[in-house]
């Protein structure tokens, strides 16, 4: 995602004075790089609201800390930024993005039951998950040879339990409208934050 406030510059430079002029590009690449955070830190809130028990990794996308953001900054000679999320989380996030359907890396998409021991986010941890996969102690497959939806069960003393499916596909719909987020920290921000950066580029002046 590329932020790029030259016509927000337009407006705000317009009865600037020679030296204050001097001073933009400066002031305008401080106040992008914060505004950029600004950014990251809402996607990040919303993050919270908007995806089911995201997981503090995903929480980490787009900023590794509070006031920070993933990506390019800015300087007064490139007055764009790049809030780029980690090639991890970017991998899976962008379909809580844009929607869509994700196919299976290998051959099939396996997805845990509510019988399934889920962490507290919801997920099956790499440790259930190759528990289930391995198919060990009272863990088996079955597909529709055994009559059965494709998965892994569980032999309880009362029967037979699934604890997940295999699927050839997901589908998603758009849950984090990143662009929309951004358009309105910069519309709300952009001038407070540059007002800010240009007083105390004047003030440090020589």
């Amino acid at each position: 995602m590329k932020i790029d406030i030259s016509a927000n510059l337009k407006e705000l430079t317009r009865k600037l004075d020679y030296i204050q002029r001097e001073q933009v590009p400066f002031a305008a690449s401080v106040a992008l790089n914060n505004v950029a955070s600004d950014v990251a830190g809402e996607i990040t809130r919303q993050m919270e609201g908007k995806l089911e028990n995201p997981t503090p990794f995903t929480l980490k996308a787009y900023q590794f800390r509070p006031g920070t953001f993933r990506g390019q900054r800015s300087n007064k000679r490139n007055l764009t930024v790049l809030i780029d999320p980690a090639e991890i989380q970017k991998s899976y996030l962008r379909y809580q993005i844009e929607g869509g359907i994700r196919f299976p890396k290998q051959s099939k998409i396996l997805v845990p039951s509510s019988k399934a021991p889920k962490n507290q986010y919801g997920n099956l941890s790499r440790a259930n998950r190759k528990r289930l996969i391995d198919g060990k102690g009272k863990f088996f497959s079955a597909g529709t040879k055994e009559g059965k939806t494709p998965g892994i069960y569980l032999r309880t003393p009362t029967g037979i339990e699934p604890m997940a499916f295999y699927v050839q596909e997901a589908k998603y719909k758009p849950l984090l409208p990143i662009d929309r987020i951004a358009q309105g920290v910069v519309k709300s921000k952009f001038d407070y934050r540059f007002q800010q950066a240009l007083q105390r580029a004047l003030a440090t002046a020589r």
